[in-house]
């Protein structure tokens, strides 16, 4: 798939406000990404889940790194959710989601966990899911030869270079923002797509 020099100009910016949005809440806003891929890119079916997992892979590590270095990892809840992810994975990575969509909401309304503990949990979660289905998908690109599975790589790494500063942004700034400001943004965007989605 070609897309226009102008399209993949204005990708690394979109990425950048929807990660930016979303990462403060260990979510990286993929799936955010998805519907913008199929209307906008025409980017459908299997391609769309492994583009939106390449973008993924690639905007997570700075913030990661981040979230590592400033010693916010609560490793035990990460090793525990990897236990989980591979229920949430198979069902989010189908569509090109990590997981964090999932499992931030889950953590923070029903376990009430505080979002400054679950976001870097969340989004080394997400980052091993979405390596997981990358791969995945890579492989099954042979098999399907007249199926797009693999990922379109120039508008994965377009979002993934948008995501990255996103993401590493929201890290920085998180500890600074108020729990409350955090969990009403992400409830806000998880509102928003899911009126759209209901809306037509």
């Amino acid at each position: 798939m070609h897309e226009p020099a102008v399209v993949l100009w204005i990708l690394p910016f979109l990425a950048f406000a929807v990660a930016f949005l979303c990462g403060s809440a260990g979510v990286t806003g993929a799936f955010l990404l998805l519907p913008l891929q199929i209307s906008l890119l025409g980017i459908a079916g299997p391609a769309a889940s492994s583009t939106n997992l390449l973008y993924n892979l690639l905007c997570i590590p700075g913030g990661g790194m981040r979230f590592i270095r400033e010693r916010r990892m609560l490793w035990p809840l990460t090793f525990l959710l990897l236990g989980v992810c591979l229920l949430v994975g198979f069902a989010s990575g189908t569509y090109g989601l990590g997981g964090g969509a999932i499992l931030a909401p889950l953590l923070i309304t029903h376990f009430r966990l505080p979002v400054y503990v679950t976001a870097a949990s969340t989004l080394a979660v997400t980052w091993a899911v979405s390596t997981a289905g990358i791969g995945l998908f890579t492989l099954l690109a042979p098999a399907y030869p007249d199926l797009r599975v693999a990922p379109e790589w120039t508008v994965g790494f377009c979002l993934g270079i948008g995501g990255a500063a996103g993401v590493y942004a929201a890290a920085r700034l998180q500890k600074r923002m108020p729990e409350r400001l955090i969990k009403g943004i992400l409830c806000g965007v998880i509102a928003l797509v899911a009126w759209k989605y209901l809306a037509g």
